[in-house]
């Protein structure tokens, strides 16, 4: 799953169109995100905007102004918890009818998924708004505990029987550029958390 979201998110680098106007240049925010609940994530937006001192023929200035005010950006999301103890590949039905062990309920959300969408400048660049969609993968496992010796840590959690769910994801929030730093706010419905982010500016 991680070098899935590596190559996510290198497609921009591929696939951004350089032809939107010769004089235009990028602006590219990388920007951390937390959603709560150890939910993270990570976006890269690439918005465009004019190079000072280029000259823009008249007939293209009016497109050129409506093409800079549109950006995109492509991000993940994942969580960095584990459930308590370690993992063993046991059916439901030996880990409570063989072993005799404690049903202890599920565990908190284990999430992956990806995101894009399109951004709006408010303020060239240095306010924007953005919406997209995402998918996210949820699983929360089967958890418990034993205080035999059945196992190594009284506690531990299995595969078999545990929830699993796909969600679609509908994104929208604003960032606000000050200096080189990213600060900005939004909202995930498939978590239905605000999120939180902070990044740094780049530019060539």
């Amino acid at each position: 799953m991680k070098a899935l979201l590596v190559i996510l998110l290198s497609v921009p680098f591929i696939l951004y169109p350089r032809c939107i106007c010769s004089a235009t240049g990028t602006d590219l925010h990388v920007v951390a995100e937390y959603e709560g609940s150890s939910t993270y994530g990570i976006k890269i937006f690439m918005l465009p905007y004019s190079k000072s001192g280029t000259e823009v023929p008249a007939l293209d200035n009016m497109m050129k102004i409506r093409k800079e005010k549109f950006g995109f950006f492509i991000g993940g999301k994942f969580s960095i918890d584990k459930p308590e103890g370690e993992m063993y590949n046991w059916s439901q039905s030996r880990a409570e009818d063989f072993y005799g062990s404690d049903f202890r309920g599920y565990s908190d959300r284990e999430i992956y998924g990806f995101n894009g969408g399109i951004t709006y400048s408010i303020i060239q660049n240095h306010f924007y708004v953005y919406s997209g969609l995402g998918f996210i993968h949820s699983k929360r496992y089967r958890q418990y505990y034993d205080d035999t010796f059945n196992v190594w840590s009284n506690e531990y959690y299995i595969e078999d029987g545990m929830k699993e769910e796909s969600l679609l994801d509908v994104i929208i929030g604003g960032n606000l550029q000050i200096e080189q730093f990213i600060v900005g706010i939004g909202y995930s419905t498939a978590d239905s958390n605000v999120v939180y982010s902070f990044g740094v500016r780049y530019s060539w």
